[in-house]
């Protein structure tokens, strides 16, 4: 398991769909060019390169797959893939793919991308790497030895450690969801998924988890690792290492790709109904998840240097790379094992990756500003708190803005591109941009529905926070994804948030993959950022009482009371009670930047 993303970071024909990319979003946290900007097994002198397996592997082409890192399109380890209205979106659920809607994305999540031939998204799939219950939690573990030790607070998942990182230049830092907002807010015996690095030390092999969020009951369990003390005859093999290895019966299993032989070396995430028992798991699928690269492909991979020789000669998850043509920042003097990279190149006659670019974590350009937003601002409450992509930001930290911006100008449907940090599940913006949507950009469209032609699959609504009141026509993809609803909820009046992308042929007119349906508004509801009342949409994050009726609810960080709200919950909900976890929409009145009162709330 000392290898595990020889798999998860690699990105093939980057150089290529560096070309095809760069209208994007007319700038952002790079183009698909540079390297990925997190990854990689282990972390600091512990991490260890690997081999990648001895088994065979399919070949693959047009793919990214890595960690989301922000939202512009989709970025992928700080590099912005194009989304288009026909881009599909799923899950691994169950050990199979089930469709996911755009706004279902998170940062933090694992997601594998399919290309097309300009670059833009085709299918966008996001991969847990671990799910099952908590089974301890653990105040300190130490990681790392010498000057990369650290004591962390830890919780296990299907038998591997699990971490938080707070240090960009080691990856990622870890977001939550599910209404989780920190490691403290899991509970033993909680069911979670859990995306991440895995990495070793001392021996050890331990999660360090980039997304961490609850889910409401068991609905199996899911490990990754590198295969060990395999047995082709008994077909069974081990993932883990030392007392917390899981003998794993793959017998019967469905192996993906179906031309893959299993071997020792090879990255697998294995998924079974059943839950873990006597350190043993029957599972139904093995993804295998290292890639082939044959010569001249466009690669492109991250995690710690090992081997380091000379900056013509050193090991990057498996591959030696050769990145003598590449001039390193200013501020990095020199390589070194342990350093994490992201590097991207080509495939030469002799397995090596000669790069064309080479991304340094500890860069400062890198660490100063992980992640990267852009989209229209929705949820504003004040300049301490809004969402952009369904993500909660902080612009009130004395970010720079662009030139005659200033706070005042973060309002409801203000599309903005914004770069920060992550703390405490929020990103801390450090510089926002007031743009004009470029071409192909994502925006949120909220209103109610003035018609709906079901033989042209339009609708037009009203468009409250874009452009203000403007009607705007919505051209529904035929594989538009609906939440809390159906098809047959497109009627006059109906309260909806569309995500689309704007036509570049008709004026007002926006190509739409996503419909959420809202309850309906109470009269004080004028749209966007005017009172008194306003609209927010979240997951609830605490609840008071812990028991009993509830009074207030916590979100997005703010405490809502509830009062004489009106409590509904659409068919199909999971819940009809507010509850940690529960997705709700609340329509609210605020005064001075503190939410008081709830008038109208729906549970999903």
């Amino acid at each position: 398991m000392k290898n595990y993303l020889n798999y998860l970071r690699f990105i093939v024909s980057l150089i290529l769909v560096s070309l095809m990319l760069s209208a994007c979003s007319g700038g952002g946290s790079g183009s698909a060019g540079s390297a990925v900007s997190s990854g990689g097994s282990g972390g600091g002198a512990t991490g260890s390169g690997g081999s990648g397996g001895t088994g065979s592997k399919a070949a693959v082409s047009n793919t990214v797959s890595g960690t989301i890192t922000g939202f512009g399109s989709i970025v992928v380890d700080g590099q912005e893939y194009a989304e288009s209205a026909s881009t599909s979106y799923a899950s691994e659920f169950k050990g199979t793919q089930h469709a996911l809607a755009a706004a279902e994305l998170n940062l933090g999540q694992h997601v594998n991308l399919t290309l097309d031939s300009s670059g833009k998204v085709v299918q966008a799939v996001v991969i847990p790497d671990l799910e099952g219950p908590v089974s301890s939690i653990t105040s300190t573990v130490t990681v790392g030895t010498g000057s990369t030790a650290a004591t962390l607070p830890a919780i296990t998942v299907s038998g591997v450690l699990v971490v938080t990182n707070s240090d960009p230049t080691q990856g990622p830092v870890t977001a939550f969801g599910g209404g989780y907002t920190a490691l403290t807010s899991v509970a033993l015996a909680d069911n979670v998924e859990v995306h991440g690095l895995l990495k070793s030390a001392n021996g050890v092999d331990y999660v360090q988890a980039t997304h961490i969020a609850k889910e409401p009951t068991f609905i199996g369990t899911r490990v990754i690792g590198t295969i060990a003390n395999y047995n082709a005859s008994a077909n069974t093999f081990t993932l883990g290492s030392g007392s917390s290895a899981i003998t794993i019966n793959a017998t019967g299993a469905t192996v993906e790709p179906a031309s893959t032989t299993l071997a020792n070396g090879l990255v697998v995430s294995v998924w079974s109904s059943a839950a873990i028992s006597n350190s043993s798991l029957t599972v139904t699928t093995v993804r295998v998840a290292n890639p082939a690269f044959g010569a001249t492909s466009f690669v492109g991979v991250s995690g710690p240097i090992s081997a380091y020789v000379s900056q013509s000669s050193f090991v990057v998850n498996g591959l030696t790379v050769d990145a003598s043509g590449v001039t390193l920042p200013g501020d990095v003097t020199a390589l070194s094992n342990g350093l994490v990279v992201g590097v991207a190149g080509t495939i030469n006659s002799s397995g090596t990756l000669v790069a064309s670019k080479l991304h340094i974590f500890e860069s400062d350009s890198v660490k100063a500003e992980p992640v990267f937003l852009q989209g229209s601002i929705s949820n504003f409450v004040s300049a301490a708190n809004f969402t952009v992509r369904g993500v909660q930001v902080d612009g009130s930290q004395s970010p720079t803005f662009s030139t005659g911006s200033t706070a005042a100008n973060l309002v409801n449907g203000a599309f903005v591109r914004i770069k920060g940090t992550l703390t405490n599940n929020t990103v801390v913006a450090t510089k926002i941009d007031f743009i004009t949507p470029p071409a192909s950009a994502v925006v949120n469209l909220i209103g109610q529905i003035q018609s709906y032609d079901a033989t042209t699959n339009t609708v037009t609504i009203t468009a409250k926070d874009f452009d203000k009141n403007q009607v705007v026509t919505a051209v529904l993809s035929s594989s538009v994804m609906y939440l809390n609803g159906t098809a047959a909820n497109l009627t006059v009046g109906q309260l909806v948030d569309m995500i689309g992308i704007e036509s570049t042929t008709a004026a007002n007119t926006f190509n739409v993959n996503t419909v959420t349906f809202l309850p309906t508004p109470p009269s004080t509801w004028q749209g966007g950022s005017n009172g008194p009342s306003i609209l927010l949409n979240g997951t609830i994050s605490a609840v008071t009482p812990a028991t009993g009726t509830v009074t207030s609810f916590v979100l997005h960080g703010l405490t809502i009371n509830v009062g004489s709200a009106s409590i509904l919950s659409v068919t199909g909900a999971t819940s009809t009670t507010l509850a940690v976890g529960e997705k709700v929409s609340a329509f609210v009145t605020v005064a001075n930047g503190n939410v008081l009162t709830a008038s109208v709330i729906q549970i999903y």
